[in-house]
């Protein structure tokens, strides 16, 4: 069985601004991957941070493959056992 690992994705605006596209940044086994375009394969969750980015998108990640400007995340249809369905507002 594959092992799933955490992933978490932010607005990249310093990017944005610099390249006039969108830019999106995933971060993954101490990786940071910059995208013009994302397609996540697995369920996600918002978290706010005390710290910028404020807030981002995470989820659990089996791969994380480049398809030329685009980045797609595939993992675990529902959530790995060892973590429970986060709550809502937390």
């Amino acid at each position: 069985m594959k092992r799933a690992y955490r992933f978490w994705v932010h607005y990249n605006k310093p990017m944005t601004q610099k390249t006039d596209r969108v830019t999106m940044t995933v971060h993954w086994r101490n990786e940071c991957l910059t995208c013009n375009a994302l397609q996540i394969m697995t369920p996600t969750e918002m978290h706010v941070r005390k710290t910028q980015p404020r807030v981002v998108m995470r989820g659990w990640a089996y791969d994380v493959t480049r398809v030329h400007d685009m980045l797609v995340v595939d993992g675990p249809t529902a959530w790995p056992r060892a973590v429970s369905e986060p709550a809502l507002g937390s």
